[in-house]
């Protein structure tokens, strides 16, 4: 629909999001509900928005390449987010989503494991995206 275009065609929008669907477990936010998502008024959006905003988070886009083995485009982009901001957003960070697995190592940090193996030993009490 175009109202979907207008409002989601955007790469920080995109960018938005993948992080709710597979560090939050998250819905994917395709549209289907017939309505348009509210990036402003939504959580994690609005949160991520206001920080962006402020300087708290900055996304850059470094360029177009080409993967050589599989001839497939991709947008190289990193974003730089600040601790206060990542720590509340990502508070309920799933262990687990449709495509991996993260798993803790200590302070806090996150290791991705491929979907191949599972992580309930790994990470127990962490909440898990079906």
């Amino acid at each position: 629909m175009p109202w979907d275009q207008s409002n989601d065609f955007n790469l920080w929008r995109n960018v938005l999001r993948e992080y709710a669907k597979e560090f939050l477990g998250d819905p994917e936010a395709d549209g289907s509900s017939g309505e348009p998502i509210d990036y402003d008024g939504t959580e994690p959006f609005r949160t991520l928005n206001q920080a962006r905003r402020e300087g708290k988070v900055r996304p850059y886009c470094f360029g177009i390449g080409l993967d050589p083995l599989t001839l497939a485009g991709e947008i190289l982009s990193v974003v730089v987010i600040d601790a206060d901001v990542y720590d509340s957003v990502f508070a309920g960070m799933v262990s687990r989503n449709g495509r991996s697995s993260y798993a803790e190592r200590g302070g806090g940090k996150r290791n991705h494991v491929p979907r191949t193996r599972t992580l309930e030993a790994a990470a127990p009490g962490r909440r898990t995206a079906a």
